[in-house]
C-alpha cells in the first residue's frame, strides 16, 4: 500500500515540476498535502531513477524532468 501512495506522490511531483521548474519542495508539500520530508524522500528516489535532476543551486536553481 505505501508503495502505491509513493508512486502517486512521485507522479504529482513530476507534474508540478513540469508546471513550474522553479517550485520548492516546501511548495510541493503544501500543494500535495504531505510532509516536506516525504517530498524530499520521493525526489531522492526520482533522482536515483533518473526521472528528475536539479540544475543549479538549491536556491535559484530549477528542476528538470528527464523522463
Amino acid at each position: 500500500m505505501p508503495q502505491k501512495t509513493s508512486q502517486k506522490t512521485s507522479q504529482k511531483i513530476i507534474d508540478l515540476i513540469k508546471e513550474d521548474p522553479y517550485i520548492s519542495t516546501s511548495k510541493m508539500a503544501e500543494i500535495i498535502g504531505v510532509d516536506r520530508r516525504n517530498i524530499a524522500r520521493n525526489i531522492k528516489k526520482l533522482k536515483e531513477q533518473g526521472a528528475v535532476r536539479r540544475v543549479g543551486p538549491d536556491k535559484g536553481g530549477f528542476w528538470e524532468v528527464i523522463v
